[in-house]
């Protein structure tokens, strides 16, 4: 009996000890869609915020390749209200249009099971160059 709780207790720490060292790590894992058109590359970390609390921070850059127009292309980058669908946040709404070319976006991400829910707004300018 005292073996079993020994064992448990050691399976616990490492498991927790594990999970730890795992967040704090610089190294980037890569993770693929079902269909394997999307590809997202992902690191977690923390940093120090403004109140010296530790805060988590999740890294994440992701690419997907379609063949679709370019005029297609422009037109979705361009419907703010569509950017959730690509992106995977629940929701993605224009703040402001502030040019012809560029927007003040918000973004809302639900949290997970490790992660919190985020959001954010961001400043989108859109350049074309079709050479």
């Amino acid at each position: 009996m005292n073996t079993t709780i020994l064992q448990s207790t050691l399976l616990a720490w490492v498991v927790f000890f594990g999970t730890n060292l795992s967040a704090q790590t610089e190294e980037w894992k890569t993770a693929l869609s079902k269909n394997g058109k999307i590809t997202t590359k992902y690191n977690f970390s923390s940093r120090i915020n403004e109140d010296n609390d530790k805060v988590p921070v999740v890294k994440t850059i992701t690419t997907t390749t379609e063949n679709i127009g370019i005029d297609n292309c422009i037109a979705l980058m361009k419907n703010i209200a569509k950017h959730k669908d690509f992106r995977g946040e629940k929701s993605s709404k224009l703040i402001n249009k502030i040019s012809e070319n560029e927007w003040s976006i918000y973004y809302y991400s639900d949290g997970t099971l490790l992660t919190p829910a985020v959001d954010g707004s961001y400043r989108m300018i859109f350049v074309e160059d079709r050479q």
